[in-house]
């Protein structure tokens, strides 16, 4: 690891003091993540070590929202971390008479995918998900694969020269809808070296998709879902 590094340390360090720093330090993707993997999932939980529905749920109805209305019978989250989204999504859908057999996520993290096995432990349809080891630049499905295809602020923490590759890749292999659920914006942009917010629309516009929504979906979170339809 390089002296002059970005790590999970500098954000317990912000936290603690509740200052905004800017930080000068390298942002490596894999040992950020590696790293940060191994506690996301406590930051999810209360005092008491139970889930924190708030946090959990975060953005998560509008996602579900969506999704019910378009049905899918397969779906995958690129980027989906420990699989946060996947009870809610799967309760909400087959529990109200949709389809859906498959809903699968990638997570590039391998501590990551460690803990979605602790998440889970207790979830009653464990075995209908699956979170799988993956790269949001070279997606290992084939082309057309999943009805759907979706992320959940994932892309923010992704550096401005991946996203038109990984665009490319979702839009490989999404065979009708794209979901994306991203920060527009960040206070103090850019402080911290591994949040970006990203102008997607036009990358998708060019690889002939057609946008169905564009909207603010939590004002108070700068948050934003973009749909498109083929």
């Amino acid at each position: 690891m390089s002296t002059n590094q970005f790590t999970v340390k500098d954000l317990v360090t912000t936290a603690k003091t509740q200052k905004m720093a800017n930080y000068c330090g390298e942002y490596n993707l894999d040992e950020f993540w590696a790293e940060y993997g191994k506690h996301y999932l406590k930051t999810m939980l209360d005092k008491d070590g139970n889930p924190n529905e708030e946090s959990l749920k975060l953005n998560i109805r509008g996602l579900v929202a969506r999704l019910f209305e378009l049905s899918p019978k397969s779906v995958l989250e690129v980027g989906c971390g420990f699989g946060r989204c996947f009870p809610f999504i799967y309760d909400a859908l087959r529990g109200n008479g949709k389809k859906l057999d498959e809903l699968i996520g990638i997570e590039f993290s391998e501590t990551m995918v460690e803990q979605s096995n602790l998440y889970f432990e207790s979830y009653a349809n464990k075995h209908k998900v699956s979170v799988i080891r993956g790269d949001a630049r070279a997606i290992p499905f084939p082309g057309k694969r999943f009805d759907v295809v979706y992320t959940h602020a994932c892309l923010t923490h992704i550096p401005p020269e991946f996203i038109e590759g990984i665009t490319k890749e979702i839009s490989r292999v999404a065979k009708d809808y794209i979901i994306h659920i991203e920060r527009y914006r960040f206070p103090y942009e850019h402080p911290n070296p591994h949040r970006w917010t990203h102008c997607l629309a036009p990358l998708y516009l060019k690889l002939g998709w057609r946008i169905l929504e564009n909207n603010t979906l939590n004002e108070k979170h700068y948050t934003n879902i973009l749909v498109l339809r083929k």
